[in-house]
């Protein structure tokens, strides 16, 4: 699902993903489409992040967040305070993890990113290809 016509590309994208060897390969795949990819392990450590890094336009949130962190519906619900104009994708491991969500918390999301899908793909979806 690409973000809507008319936003700007990105430049900075804070990543919020627990797992290390998947951040890191999404930070490649990022800085290949030339992206500055932002890494935080944990939701609380992305709204630290957040709040002392402007210009930051778009937060990738792990629907897979650790127990006892905040679930990714209610960080994006609290980025989304402190930063309007940031868009927020959600990463799934498969298409139909999305399906959990009811339409409302599903509506808080800018898009869906299932992971592993080609640096092409994403460029597609965040509008830099």
């Amino acid at each position: 699902m690409p973000l809507e016509d008319g936003d700007a590309a990105p430049r900075e994208v804070l990543l919020v993903v627990s797992d290390t060897a998947y951040r890191s390969a999404l930070g490649g795949d990022l800085r290949s489409v030339g992206l500055r990819p932002i890494e935080a392990a944990t939701p609380m450590e992305a709204l630290t992040i957040t709040d002392q890094t402007p210009g930051i336009s778009l937060l990738v949130v792990d629907f897979d967040t650790p127990p006892g962190t905040l679930h990714a519906v209610a960080f994006a619900r609290m980025a989304k305070t402190r930063n309007r104009a940031a868009k927020v994708l959600l990463a799934v491991r498969h298409a139909d993890d999305a399906d959990q969500l009811d339409e409302r918390d599903l509506g808080i999301f800018d898009g869906v990113l299932v992971k592993g899908d080609h640096p092409a793909t994403l460029a597609a979806i965040l509008g830099t290809a």
